[in-house]
């Protein structure tokens, strides 16, 4: 049975059509993902995956079709590189996994490899991957080495420092400590930064690598829905 032609018309035909155009390939791609328009009164962001289906809000509409091609880039390469299910499958292996975090990580790696390309606009916020090395891990790499190395679950893990449990924190603590007025301007940082972060969540509260990322991730809205 044929599919209904609404399939084909969808608030982002016009930026896969200019993936077909500039990125044959990534375009392909585009073409065999599913796209599927949501209302006003739905709630989900201007644009989002579950890695299977590409979702439309109501706002992707208002951009230019620059800003339109760079965010469906980057939900097809979400898509490709099964971001949403890797999610899911670390989950599985680690149990908690911060879904921000994740997302932030998911998205550095992917507006990286679109970084370069001048027939698309990638949003303000985007953060790139060297950027959150330096930032988050303190790690200097040029951007074409760093994208050979880390792969979302290794980079994930690094900047994952939140606080399992009251021992880690003294742990840390007393480390701090020993490293004199420094360490305990430290360890003042990190504490405010992760009750920040406990408080406004309600969960885990965050070490200083975790706290540093998620301070990149402030202007970000996260389009990975797993599940």
């Amino acid at each position: 049975m044929p599919e209904p032609s609404s399939v084909h018309l969808h608030r982002g035909t016009r930026a896969v059509q200019r993936l077909v155009e500039f990125a044959p390939s990534t375009g392909g791609l585009a073409l065999w993902a599913h796209h599927r328009d949501r209302s006003a009164d739905e709630p989900v962001p201007t644009i989002a995956t579950d890695g299977h289906t590409i979702w439309y809000g109501p706002g992707f509409e208002a951009l230019t079709l620059p800003q339109q091609a760079g965010l469906v880039a980057h939900e097809v390469l979400h898509v490709a590189l099964r971001h949403p299910q890797r999610y899911s499958e670390l989950q599985q292996i680690v149990g908690d996994v911060d879904l921000q975090l994740f997302n932030l990580c998911a998205d550095a790696i992917v507006d990286s490899t679109l970084s370069h390309l001048s027939w698309l606009e990638l949003p303000a916020a985007a953060v790139t991957l060297d950027r959150l090395l330096v930032t988050a891990l303190g790690i200097e790499q040029t951007l074409d080495k760093a994208l050979l190395e880390w792969d979302v679950e290794r980079l994930y893990r690094e900047i994952d420092d939140r606080r399992q449990d009251g021992r880690d924190g003294k742990r840390q603590g007393r480390k701090q400590q020993e490293g004199g007025e420094d360490g305990k301007a430290s360890k003042r940082s990190s504490d405010k930064s992760a009750q920040e972060s406990e408080n406004a969540s309600g969960q885990q509260a965050d070490g200083p690598r975790a706290a540093r990322a998620r301070s990149l991730a402030r202007g970000l809205v996260p389009d990975l829905l797993p599940g």
